[in-house]
């Protein structure tokens, strides 16, 4: 669903996006590293949000995310705060 809301690498509804990311993040360690990657980068023009990022980048590798490890790992934040 996530995917219908982006067009040419642009998102057509930035609040929707966010929206459908976070109830997927509720259930699936994908989509929490996808949120957290999202918003540290700000990708698709959404404001950065480093904190939140951390959140959910902890949250998929705590889930045995292989990309939120290697992803936290270069960016130097450990997993546990």
């Amino acid at each position: 669903l996530c995917e219908s809301l982006i067009e040419n690498g642009a998102l057509k509804n930035t609040d929707d996006y966010l929206h459908y990311l976070t109830l997927a993040a509720n259930h699936n360690f994908d989509a929490f590293y996808a949120l957290g990657e999202t918003l540290w980068y700000g990708k698709y023009g959404i404001n950065k949000d480093k904190k939140k990022a951390q959140r959910y980048l902890r949250l998929a590798a705590m889930e045995k995310c292989p990309n939120a490890f290697d992803l936290l790992n270069k960016l130097g934040i450990t997993i546990y705060e």
